[in-house]
């Protein structure tokens, strides 16, 4: 399989505060990663790196074969889902206007032709949303949100989607549907990445899971990941997760 992503020996840090610590990061063309860890472990800012919006310092870290910071056209290829902010939640914008700035990223920002509506049509429709493109983003239920930001990236046409903690705020029945949703996105291809709390969850929807704080301590094929001990060693003795018996060591 190509490597879309090849970290090696990645640190980052401030001043002589490190955040990520010796990161070895391989990502393969279909894979579907799940990324965990507590909070302040380093989950953002290795997905900021992976942009190139951060660059590390130590180690190795390319994306389509360049450092993220110096992709050009291949930049084009990545799509992106942040952490949504109350601002953008009320935003008052259009489902289809907001789904069009994800198309014109693609051809530098110019007008809309027949192709591009085609394929913003193609991406909202993808998503199951295409009935409410003439609806104000702010009217829609919080699992509506996201399926249509999962069409502004889409509509890029991307290899590789990344996702930062995308369910956060909504409830379980619609984190299934999100995730049923991504699942169905990777078995046609798509390579994608997310980064969750959701730890019981994602463990069942991702091929492969990264368990991160400041260092990855384990990551692999779910089935593989001894998750009760790993998390033990990232969150500390104390933490709570509610999972099924089989998954018990």
């Amino acid at each position: 399989m190509n490597k879309i992503i090849n970290i090696e020996n990645l640190s980052f840090g401030y001043s002589e505060s490190l955040i990520l610590e010796d990161i070895d990061f391989i990502v393969e063309e279909g894979d579907f990663w799940g990324i965990i860890g507590p909070n302040g472990a380093g989950k953002t800012t290795l997905i900021k790196i992976i942009l190139g919006l951060l660059r590390p310092i130590k180690g190795k870290v390319e994306v389509f074969g360049k450092a993220p910071w110096k992709l050009k056209g291949e930049k084009k290829k990545i799509g992106y889902i942040a952490q949504r902010s109350e601002i953008e939640r009320y935003f008052p914008i259009r489902v289809w206007d907001l789904v069009v700035l994800g198309r014109k990223i693609v051809n530098n920002w110019k007008r809309i032709e027949e192709r591009d509506k085609e394929i913003i049509e193609q991406a909202l429709e993808n998503v199951g949303m295409l009935e409410y493109k003439n609806k104000l983003f702010s009217e829609l239920s919080g699992g509506q949100q996201q399926r249509v930001l999962v069409a502004k990236a889409l509509a890029q046409e991307p290899k590789l989607l990344l996702l930062d903690e995308p369910t956060v705020g909504v409830d379980i029945t619609t984190q299934e549907r999100f995730y049923n949703l991504l699942q169905e996105l990777n078995s046609k291809g798509l390579t994608i990445i997310l980064v969750s709390h959701d730890i019981g969850i994602i463990s069942k929807r991702v091929k492969k899971l990264a368990c991160l704080n400041r260092r990855i301590f384990s990551h692999g094929c779910p089935k593989d990941v001894k998750i009760h001990k790993t998390l033990r060693e990232i969150y500390g003795e104390e933490f709570l997760l509610l999972t099924h018996e089989e998954d018990r060591e």
